[in-house]
């Protein structure tokens, strides 16, 4: 039972630790930056690539700093892109704004379940290793653990065909 308790505030830390940085630092991008419509030269695949290896640096960082480091590697993400999005609805409006979060959308839900998934694979190792919790409970929770990596892996491949698709 402790384990399910455990989870479930590690589903909300994550979704708070990716959410409210990105809200918070919004205003503060648009107050203090403009951008101008250049364009980029990632295309879907780069983005597929850079996220999916930082979501997988936040699963092993979560391993080896018991739960930690995707809490900090989330919300320095989560500010930074804020911060973008509030630079760039002051530059370029919300129109041109919103043709560029349309892969934003499953790129945070992705790093939410990345997160969660570094921090509850940590709790379960340290459950089992105390044994706290018997095997067959563990065995249910690694394999929620490895649906929300499935999910979030779905989600990063999504983000990468949307971004595919910008043409700013």
């Amino acid at each position: 039972m402790v384990l399910k308790n455990v989870q479930r505030w590690i589903a909300l830390g994550a979704l708070l630790v990716i959410v409210v940085p990105f809200l918070a630092a919004m205003p503060i991008g648009a107050l203090t930056e403009t951008v101008k419509g250049v364009g980029t030269h990632l295309g879907g695949f780069d983005v597929f690539r850079h996220n999916l290896t930082l979501g997988l640096v936040m699963v092993v960082s979560g391993w080896l700093t018991f739960g930690i480091a995707p809490i900090g590697i989330g919300a320095v993400g989560s500010i930074s892109t804020g911060y973008a999005v509030g630079a760039y609805v002051h530059g370029l409006g919300w129109q041109q704004t919103f043709a560029l979060l349309p892969h934003m959308f499953p790129e945070m839900l992705s790093f939410i379940l990345f997160a969660f998934v570094g921090m509850q694979s940590a709790a379960i190792g340290t459950s089992f290793a105390l044994q706290k919790t018997p095997l067959r409970i563990t065995n249910s929770y690694v394999l929620t653990v490895n649906a929300a990596l499935f999910g979030a892996v779905l989600l990063v491949c999504a983000a990468g065909l949307l971004e595919a698709t910008v043409l700013i």
